[in-house]
């Protein structure tokens, strides 16, 4: 059985895009514009929206699926 990709680490590349602009974070989407939840090992193998590399859009997606999480207790 293949193990999917690890995705890149969201905290590297949240630096690198505080560094230049992180204007595309706004209006992300937690889904694709097909409305699927991709994991990265699917994200990567798709074309990013235009304007964006893969690594900015898995970051964009992971920061709209952390504001959409809910702590259960």
């Amino acid at each position: 059985m293949k193990l999917p990709a690890t995705p890149p680490d969201l905290s590297e590349l949240l630096v690198e895009a505080t560094r230049e602009d992180p204007t595309f974070l706004i209006g992300a989407r937690p889904v694709d514009d097909k409305g699927r939840y991709l994991h990265w090992d699917e994200m990567r193998h798709r074309k990013p929206p235009e304007g964006l590399s893969h690594q900015r859009w898995w970051l964009s997606t992971a920061f709209a699926r952390h504001s959409m999480a809910q702590s259960f207790r």
